[in-house]
């Protein structure tokens, strides 16, 4: 499991294995791997034993997204138009891009790199071995924070983080409350609703959000569950979010526009700042105290501006694509079931 990989309690492990053996390859596995008997982060790991410690310089590492099996454990198979039928696992392609990687030619998998474990953790004394932990996207994001032009502030120095915490159920004078669980906050685009909820069904804590406040989910951030909560008279949310309220500069305006903030915190850059502080095996999570030392870029508010202009032009562009696509589709149905009563029309004589 995840665990051995990346856990604190699990560092005599690690060390162990670098001692030992030589390094192959990581392969990352999803969640659903092994549902519906267990749902676990888990990697498979190929290692090679020595007989001295080597360094670990070139570790093939790819992330599988699907391995042939649904989350009730029946085979996922996909059909294709002539009636064939095969798994739906992307491990083949992973081994194609490994056969690739040791022959020396261009991986062609977004998902596989080659990482220089040694290298990773020459400064580093937790020796993690993940896929998450040694992923470009660290190396890009530590790079673009030590040649950043403009002042860097921690997302604490940035924001305020809303903490009223209240369990709906225990208030005896609530019959609903405006609710927004991880279900409503959509990965990676922002989108967010809330839900009309009865305050008795919901027996845990929430968190009290405002118009304008940024939602960002500490379980499994890898999706990128962040949004502006624009709802005029607020809400609650998941109390596996941290809210956060953007504060103002001496001129009396925001630091950021919490829409730009928003969009940066879903970034894969920004991600790439936290990603080896995401720990867990089932629900992998980020703490509070790695999620307030984010550093955010604050340039001038022309320079601002001008990122959130092209920020909303191109979400417009992909909106009217996405629109385009729906209505394309819908022509497509009503293509066919014309031709379905063209069909019958012709047959009967008509």
């Amino acid at each position: 499991d995840q665990g051995v990989l990346n856990a604190g309690s699990t560092y005599d492990v690690r060390n162990y294995i670098l001692s030992h053996y030589q390094m192959l390859a990581v392969v990352d596995l999803p969640d659903t791997a092994f549902m519906p008997y267990a749902n676990v982060s888990s990697s498979i790991l190929f290692m090679k034993k020595v007989s001295a410690p080597v360094v670990q310089k070139s570790v093939f590492y790819a992330k599988s997204q699907c391995v042939g099996r649904k989350s009730n454990g029946d085979d996922d198979i996909i059909y294709s138009d002539d009636g064939s039928y095969k798994l739906s696992s992307d491990l083949p392609d992973i081994l194609k891009q490994w056969r690739r990687y040791q022959s020396g030619e261009k991986m062609q998998n977004g998902d596989c790199f080659v990482a220089d474990v040694s290298s990773n953790l020459l400064s580093d004394g937790t020796k993690r071995l993940d896929y998450v932990y040694h992923h470009p996207f660290r190396k890009e994001s530590q790079k673009l924070l030590n040649d950043c032009s403009y002042r860097l502030l921690s997302l604490a120095e940035i924001c305020k983080e809303r903490n009223e915490s209240y369990i709906p159920s225990a208030d005896g004078d609530a019959t609903t409350i405006q609710f927004t669980g991880l279900a409503n906050i959509e990965s990676f685009n922002g989108k967010v609703t809330r839900v009309i909820t009865p305050a008795a069904s919901i027996k845990s804590a929430v968190k009290r959000y405002e118009p304008n406040d940024i939602v960002f989910s500490k379980m499994r951030p890898s999706l990128r569950k962040t949004a502006v909560m624009k709802f005029e008279d607020g809400g609650y949310v998941s109390s596996e979010c941290a809210v956060f309220s953007v504060r103002n500069n001496e001129k009396g305006y925001p630091i950021i526009s919490p829409d730009l903030l928003c969009a940066l915190l879903r970034s894969d850059l920004i991600y790439g700042q936290i990603m080896s502080c995401v720990t867990g095996i089932g629900r992998p999570r980020i703490g509070n105290k790695d999620l307030r030392n984010i550093k955010i870029p604050i340039p001038p508010t022309e320079t601002q501006e001008k990122a959130l202009l092209s920020f909303n032009t191109t979400i417009s562009s992909a909106h009217q694509l996405r629109e385009k696509a729906r209505l394309l589709l819908e022509e497509a149905a009503s293509l066919e079931q014309r031709s379905l009563n063209n069909v019958a029309i012709t047959m009967f004589g008509e």
